[in-house]
């Protein structure tokens, strides 16, 4: 669904019910992938997080909010957020921020900021998200009224 265009950067959002094609849900991992600043996860995790956003798995939904360049050829992404939902309410929120990356040539743009003001109109409940400790994004998260609570510690494993 296509949302609004401020200068020249075309926002929409992108749901199960837009029957994403893989080629579209791979063009969008490569984005993340590729503009992931701090965190590295392989190609194949966010692949994973976009098809749980679009309701691949059971139980699973969520959405996408991209920015694309309406100037460029083919209107490349230049910023993007990756929401699932976690069906939960009370202890964990229902919906998980997982990624909210723009392109190093677009960052002095306010596109985060859209991008984050298109995804709080849209999602539905509470939203947690996943910071890191030199992220970015601290700061327009805490304007919007986002707390920091909680220290997350993973155990990760093979």
């Amino acid at each position: 669904m296509q949302l609004k265009t401020v200068n020249n950067i075309q926002l929409e959002i992108v749901t199960v019910i837009d029957t994403p094609s893989h080629l579209e849900k791979e063009e969008i991992a490569a984005f993340v992938f590729n503009n992931q600043k701090d965190l590295k996860e392989s190609k194949e995790s966010v692949f994973r997080c976009i098809e749980f956003a679009f309701g691949q798995f059971k139980h699973s939904g969520g959405f996408v909010v991209l920015a694309r360049d309406t100037q460029k050829m083919n209107n490349p992404i230049v910023g993007c957020a990756v929401v699932n939902q976690t069906t939960m309410r009370g202890y964990i929120s229902e919906n998980i921020l997982v990624y909210l990356t723009v392109h190093a040539d677009y960052c002095d743009r306010g596109i985060n900021k859209s991008i984050l003001e298109q995804t709080l109109h849209f999602a539905k409940g509470s939203i947690d998200v996943l910071v890191h400790l030199n992220d970015e994004n601290k700061e327009l998260l805490s304007e919007y009224g986002f707390t920091h609570n909680y220290h997350l510690y993973r155990l990760k494993r093979n």
